[in-house]
């Protein structure tokens, strides 16, 4: 566990993907840790990942939209999403952050053309 906690710290990540042989088999998250390890009141470094990860994970496709992505974590409550291909591997995590971004990203730029919109001095104006 205490590998599997440095590398969300070093990284700052809020959740790992958990792979074996190439494919998904559970996602932990700092929510996890938080829970499991307040629930068992115990010593986290002697905690398994397999004992503390998620094995219910929702995945989205490397061709999701932004939409569906952020419906599915809606849906199900949650803040991290990995991103898979076609036969299951893992490509990436997408966060509930990326998503925000991106929606700030595309408000900004519906904003700024409306401004340019009403700033237009066309003719009549």
């Amino acid at each position: 566990m205490s590998d599997a906690t440095r590398v969300m710290v070093e990284n700052r990540v809020g959740a790992v993907a958990v792979v074996k042989d190439d494919v998904l088999v559970g996602i932990l998250t700092e929510r996890d840790l938080m829970v499991k390890v307040t629930d068992r009141d115990g010593d986290p470094a002697r905690l398994l990942v397999e004992d503390t990860m998620e094995t219910d994970v929702r995945t989205v496709a490397s061709n999701a939209t932004h939409e569906h992505a952020a419906n599915v974590m809606l849906t199900h409550h949650c803040r991290h999403l990995p991103v898979i291909d076609a036969r299951g591997k893992v490509l990436g995590m997408l966060s509930i952050r990326h998503l925000h971004r991106e929606q700030l990203r595309r408000m900004q730029g519906q904003m700024d053309s409306l401004e340019a919109y009403l700033a237009a001095d066309g003719p009549g104006g």
